[in-house]
């Protein structure tokens, strides 16, 4: 077989094996959760510990707590925000972010909602986790409100304790009404 079919064989192999489903390590646990509850994947409590920060932060957001926020953020913490790919780099700059963000009548309301929960083994000695979901977001332009949503990956690390957020991603993948949707806006 010539190296380029046998190249294509083994990705295929891989794709077929590597498929959501039939990774044993990947898989979600047995038992179907209710439909608003997270899947989880690894140690139910250390994902619980990160359900009550999610909880906390979508909290925040109602309140407009940015100081909340900082509490749960690290130092070296990475965002890279809605549909204009937009990021921010380290604890000063998205503390700096936030308050402008929540400023004026613009900001309407924030919520991530969780889908799952991975909490992986130690990497180089730090606890790590992934939490996905869905974002909602609504703001206010010119009296009609924006309602936009995405998906998010946050990746938290165990410092001490404390659960942190060292990364976050956020994926605008719908906005309406239509004519609305040429804001740009954080999730």
């Amino acid at each position: 077989m010539p190296k380029l079919q046998v190249g294509w064989v083994i990705v295929l192999v891989l794709v077929v094996q590597l498929a959501p489903g039939r990774c044993a390590s990947r898989r979600a646990p047995a038992s179907n959760p209710p439909p608003d509850t997270p899947a989880i994947v690894g140690s139910a409590s250390e994902a619980e510990s990160i359900l009550a920060a999610r909880a906390s932060l979508n909290q925040a957001l109602q309140d407009r707590d940015v100081t909340t926020f900082a509490r749960l953020w690290r130092a070296d913490l990475r965002a890279i925000v809605g549909g204009n790919g937009g990021m921010t780099v380290g604890y000063d700059q998205n503390v700096e972010l936030n308050p402008r963000m929540f400023s004026g009548s613009s900001f309407l309301s924030g919520e991530r909602n969780p889908e799952r929960i991975e909490v992986g083994a130690s990497n180089g000695g730090h606890e790590q986790a992934a939490e996905s979901g869905e974002w909602v977001w609504r703001i206010s332009q010119n009296g009609t409100p924006p309602h936009l949503s995405g998906r998010y990956l946050i990746y938290w690390r165990k410092d001490g304790l404390t659960w942190k957020i060292l990364q976050e991603t956020y994926v605008t993948t719908a906005c309406r009404p239509a004519p609305q949707c040429g804001v740009s806006a954080q999730p």
